[in-house]
Formats: structure tokens, C-alpha cells, sequence
């Protein structure tokens, strides 16, 4: 996949997508780190994972720093997973989750953040590209645990059918999530921000949030919806 003006997010994914591809060739990671939560205890696969993120970013000649955070006005703090730097200029903040936390978090954290970011002035701290890379299967899958649903609600057996086609509709329209404050069993409507608004927002060119699943294929753009296709693994 090429995306068209954007040479530098490109050649990240591309470099991103080879060494994944690498990594389940070498068995450092297998499909069950993506498809299963078999290996969530400990955050294992979440430490291969942006392990590789780190790793890709070194290869590009970035400089790479997993331990600075980000404060607020109002109070509030975040630690990215992972920041690649060129020089001063902060390129990536990318942001990773696993089988274990690839659910309404995605919105209600991550995405959060990224709101909460845009309130306040980060002067040159603000990356060029923010990203979103989350971990939901293409496929049917069993006995999937996930912050939002028990398996007695009807939402469930939805999900299950297929997260990854599930969730990137969650993510456009919030009324499929239940609230995460709220019981399994008492679920309701949310007022959780669609992705759309920012993705596709008017400072965009300024402030490029991209949402990206990982799957045992490939990465795969979810939005902005424009510049959705796939880095298929070799």
C-alpha cells in the first residue's frame, strides 16, 4: 500500500508490517498473540509488540523515548507507548493495545487522550502523526473477554462474529458501546466521541490521528476512512 503524500507515515508502516512479518516467521510472536488473548498475562504480547514498534523506529534513524509523559491543565497525565524523535521534532506518538484491551478503551483512553491534548498548547511536542494500532480479529472467534459485554447480552455473540468489522462500526457510531462505569448487565447508550470528528477534522493537516488494526495478516488503516487499505505481511 501506498498513501500518497504521506512518504513518511508510509515508510513506517511498511517497515512496521515487514518486521511483524519477520517476528511470526522467526515464531517471536505467533497468531495466537493476535487472535486469542492467550498471551495477555504479564502484557506479554503488548511488550513484543511495541517492542517491534520501537525497534522499526530505530531502523528509520529516530530516536526513540518510551518514558516521557504528557500533563494537562486539567490535572490529567498519559505515558505513550512509544515516541520516535527526529532532532527536538516528535514525529510518532503511537499508542498500542492488545487482544486484552482492543475494545471501547480504544475510545474512551486513548482516544481521550488525543482530545484532551488538542485542549492545551504542546508547543513542539505535538507529533506530526498520532497513532492508534489496536488488535481485533478478522475472524469468528471463542469465549472472547471484553470490557464491555458479558456473554448473556446480545451484543456479544454480534462482536464475537467478527471484533474487527464490529468494533471499527463502534468506533464511528458509540451507541454500540455500554459504559464502562456501568455493569455488564446495565448497559447504555454513551456519549463517547466518534472517530470521525477528529480524524477527519478541519486541523487535521496539522494533527494527523490515524486508527490502525493489527491482525494476523497485516495492518490495516481504519480512518480516516480516505485512507483505508492494508500492509499485508510477506
Amino acid at each position: 500500500m501506498k498513501l500518497k503524500g504521506f512518504a513518511e507515515l508510509d515508510e513506517f508502516l511498511d517497515r512496521l508490517a515487514d518486521n511483524i512479518s519477520l517476528a511470526k516467521k522467526t515464531n517471536k510472536i505467533t497468531d495466537e498473540h493476535l487472535r486469542t488473548t492467550r498471551y495477555n498475562r504479564g502484557k506479554v504480547a503488548h511488550k513484543t509488540i511495541c517492542d517491534i514498534i520501537s525497534s522499526t523506529g530505530a531502523e528509520l534513524n529516530y530516536d526513540r523515548d518510551e518514558n516521557k509523559g504528557f500533563y494537562f491543565k486539567e490535572g490529567g497525565y498519559f505515558l505513550p507507548d512509544v515516541l520516535l524523535w527526529k532532532g527536538k521534532d516528535l514525529r510518532f506518538l503511537i499508542e498500542y493495545e492488545s487482544t486484552n484491551s482492543s475494545d471501547s478503551r480504544v475510545i474512551d483512553t486513548d482516544l481521550q487522550h488525543y482530545i484532551n491534548s488538542m485542549t492545551i498548547d504542546l508547543g513542539q511536542t505535538f507529533p506530526e502523526y498520532w497513532l492508534l494500532i489496536y488488535t481485533l480479529p478478522d475472524s469468528v472467534v471463542v469465549d472472547w473477554p471484553t470490557w464491555d459485554y458479558g456473554k448473556k447480552d446480545m451484543m456479544y455473540t454480534s462482536m464475537t462474529g467478527n471484533p474487527h468489522r464490529f468494533y471499527k462500526e463502534a468506533f464511528k457510531n458509540p451507541k454500540y458501546f455500554g459504559d464502562p462505569k456501568r455493569s455488564k448487565s446495565d448497559r447504555h447508550i454513551t456519549e463517547y466521541p466518534g472517530v470521525s470528528e477528529y480524524t477527519e477534522s478541519t486541523n487535521w493537516k496539522s494533527r494527523k490521528l490515524f486508527f490502525i488494526n493489527l491482525t494476523i495478516s497485516g495492518l490495516e488503516i481504519d480512518f480516516p476512512e480516505r485512507f483505508s487499505g492494508k500492509y499485508y505481511f510477506k
